[in-house]
């Protein structure tokens, strides 16, 4: 299943894309206990690297779990519900990695 949240305020930001999808998943899905933020500008990304995280996140029961390269953490990541009050409250151009 897919479902496309519309985030129409895009201008202020990215921390406004992950506060419109995490409303979407609070709203829609109470129960969820966690979301994978990715970005569209990572064309080579497959559904197999998405699988690889979400399992670590489940099989490692960590509460979060993250791409990794270039030496840093990045996305796409897999949150614990238990962040999504905060990744909610970024404002501005400020993504998740803090």
């Amino acid at each position: 299943n897919l479902h496309i949240v519309e985030n129409k305020d895009w201008q202020s930001g990215m921390a406004s894309s992950i506060a419109a999808g995490l409303n979407f998943v609070q709203n829609e899905f109470p129960e969820a206990e966690a979301v994978l933020i990715s970005v569209v500008d990572q064309p080579f990304i497959t559904a197999g690297c998405f699988d690889l995280l979400i399992r670590a996140f489940r099989e490692k029961k960590a509460r979060i779990v993250a791409a990794k390269y270039a030496d840093r953490f990045a996305v796409p990541a897999v949150f614990a519900s238990e962040y999504f009050s905060e990744l909610a409250s970024l404002t501005g151009d400020q993504g998740a990695r803090s």
